[in-house]
């Protein structure tokens, strides 16, 4: 570690458990074997390219924004772990008791190996063409910005989805738990089987021609950039529509 940085950790307590190094320079390797007691860290918005020494407790990790590109040395505790804007291209190896995982603006071309607790999915912006193995109890899916052309096999449990600016051509196998969606700037040519469930969809910038089958109960639409002309048969529940 840099000298600036073991001053830094130098004053603070081996027995803390939770941990605010944000915005504080750090460059380069940040160690934590000292802090065997931690059980959240903050540490984003530095430069900080890998991290060692987790404690077995640890349970939240927030390092975004950094230069880190290797996180396989994760602690199997951890529940949360918020990673955006780095330079990671796998994330092959997460704890098996992860229930939320923001890995956007990264370098990731797949992401296989989801643990099975896994409830929010946050991994915008990346280079993944295909998401066919999604863990089952999954409930929150951003995946917008990626060459993903297909979303065919998403989780029953699934109550959002965000999925702008994919190429998709069509959404047809969307579940009932469905609430919110958004799938914007994509291909789509029709919206026929929507799910009752649905309370908000944002659809601009498609090809839709038609939206005459909206769900029962919906609340909110933007449909602005397709070819409608006219929907037939609003919900009575809509009260915001662009």
């Amino acid at each position: 570690m840099e000298e600036k940085t073991i001053k830094l950790l130098d004053e603070l307590l081996p027995d803390v458990t939770i941990l605010q190094l944000q915005h504080k320079e750090i460059v380069g390797l940040l160690d934590l074997s000292k802090f065997t007691k931690l059980e959240e860290l903050y540490c984003y918005g530095n430069q900080i390219t890998s991290i060692v020494g987790f404690p077995d407790c640890l349970k939240f990790l927030s390092c975004h924004y950094n230069k880190i590109t290797c996180l396989d040395n994760l602690p199997s505790g951890l529940t949360c772990l918020e990673a955006d804007c780095n330079l990671i291209t796998s994330l092959d190896m997460l704890p098996k008791n992860l229930e939320t995982l923001r890995c956007g603006e990264n370098k990731l071309s797949e992401l296989n190996n989801l643990p099975e607790k896994l409830l929010r999915l946050w991994c915008e912006e990346n280079l993944i063409t295909q998401l066919n193995n999604l863990p089952c109890n999954l409930k929150e899916l951003n995946c917008s910005n990626n060459p993903i052309c297909s979303l065919d096999n998403l989780p029953t449990t699934l109550t959002r989805l965000l999925c702008i600016g994919n190429g998709l051509t069509n959404l047809d196998k969307l579940h009932d738990n469905l609430v919110e969606l958004e799938c914007d700037d994509n291909l789509i040519t029709q919206l026929n089987n929507l799910p009752n469930s649905l309370r908000i969809l944002k659809c601009s910038t498609n090809k839709i021609t038609n939206l005459d089958c909206l769900p029962p109960m919906l609340v909110e639409l933007d449909y602005r950039g397709n070819q409608i002309i006219q929907i037939n048969n609003k919900p009575k529940t809509l009260t915001k529509i662009h």
